[in-house]
């Protein structure tokens, strides 16, 4: 059972921009945003089409779903700015998580900005997990088992805050790294009661993914750990 608040409900999405930019911790967070944003599209993998369930509801989201780029043909990055600038108010949006991985809620990825280059505006929204005894975030264990802690929890507390929407300035508009830079402070800074920098990436999740598992042993994760400062 999820126990919804909503922090600044004013601030919810009204159809005025083409993105909404959020952190991700969970496979639920989608689920959640689908609930209350009109029928939001997301980027997906390209094999998540073939998920039973999931891919059909990817599809009827109208998603984008992420292929490895082919020579000559076009990557996700050019495949987003043309979906935010065919977007007319108050039609779907596009959901992006920018950090272009799961976390474990409490830390904040560097952006990627694919999602800024087109220069239009976007809409930052956060997702915090309260204090549940089965975390949402569940990279470290099989997805099945996940599911089963969740389902037997008894509640998850989860708040939603909105952000207004972030308008670009022409430096912004011109330069998608300084944009996205300045998106993720703002979203550090709403949100500092419960998520701090970090400067990991996907390579450095896997790696700890890789020690958990017992495909590494803890030297071979310090000494690559050590590589990469």
């Amino acid at each position: 059972m999820f126990k919804i608040t909503h922090i600044n409900p004013e601030n919810k999405y009204k159809g005025d921009v083409p993105t909404i930019i959020t952190n991700h911790t969970s496979f639920l967070d989608p689920f959640l945003l689908s609930v209350y944003l009109p029928l939001p599209s997301f980027i997906a993998k390209a094999d998540v089409a073939n998920y039973p369930i999931i891919g059909g509801m990817a599809k009827f989201f109208n998603s984008l779903f992420a292929k490895r780029e082919e020579k000559g043909g076009k990557g996700i990055s050019e495949l987003i700015s043309e979906r935010q600038k065919s977007f007319k108010k108050g039609y779907q949006p596009l959901v992006i998580f920018p950090e272009g991985t799961t976390t474990n809620g409490n830390y904040l990825l560097k952006f990627k900005t694919g999602a800024f280059r087109s220069g239009l505006a976007v809409q930052p929204i956060l997702i915090r997990y309260i204090n549940n005894k089965s975390s949402p975030f569940f990279d470290t264990i099989p997805l099945h088992l996940h599911v089963i802690k969740l389902m037997l929890s008894w509640k998850t507390d989860v708040e939603i805050i909105y952000l207004p929407p972030y308008y670009p300035s022409k430096q912004e508009k011109e330069n998608s790294e300084v944009y996205a830079e300045n998106v993720y402070k703002l979203m550090l800074e709403k949100g500092k009661s419960f998520l701090s920098f970090s400067d990991a990436d996907l390579t450095s999740k896997r790696q700890y993914q890789n020690l958990l598992s017992g495909k590494e042993t803890l030297k071979d994760f310090l000494n690559k750990s050590k590589k990469n400062e």
